[in-house]
């Protein structure tokens, strides 16, 4: 007598899934640091904005200002001066990376292709990557979504 083994056939499986690119960018182990202010996909959802720029109100020490034809994006830097403890402020411009990239236009990216924001209004807390000779003021690092996936035909 002969026993002959027949392959089982199994069903088919579907993998699906949405990769975390935020774990490749070091976003949540600077968020649990906590040396900046950072928005992640949960309070980006909850804000609605036209331009990247407004994204930023209400974030502490930022200012939005208006020039007459856009939203221009600031911080706010206060210090003491003289004798009489008076408090000034000065506006200073920062330095906007996305995706790792330096841009010179925030509102170029559309809000709601951004995954996350981080600010720092110090650049000595910045991460040393982002931190050039152009940082005086502070940094922004912005994180967009992972494009869509093309449907197979």
């Amino acid at each position: 007598m002969t026993v002959t083994r027949v392959a089982q056939e199994l069903a088919t499986v579907s993998i699906v899934g949405k990769g975390s690119r935020l774990d490749n960018t070091g976003f949540e182990t600077r968020r649990k640091g906590g040396l900046g202010y950072y928005m992640g996909p949960e309070e980006l959802e909850r804000r609605v904005a036209f331009d990247a720029t407004q994204l930023f109100w209400g974030v502490p020490g930022t200012r939005l200002i208006w020039t007459g034809s856009r939203n221009e994006l600031v911080f706010a830097r206060s210090f003491m001066s003289g004798n009489s403890g008076s408090e000034y402020s000065d506006y200073c411009h920062p330095v906007v990376f996305v995706d790792g990239f330096e841009t010179p236009e925030i509102d170029d990216v559309r809000p709601s292709t951004i995954r996350a924001i981080e600010v720092y209004r110090n650049p000595q807390t910045a991460p040393p990557l982002y931190r050039t000779g152009q940082t005086p003021c502070g940094v922004i690092l912005i994180w967009t979504k992972p494009p869509e996936p093309k449907p197979k035909r």
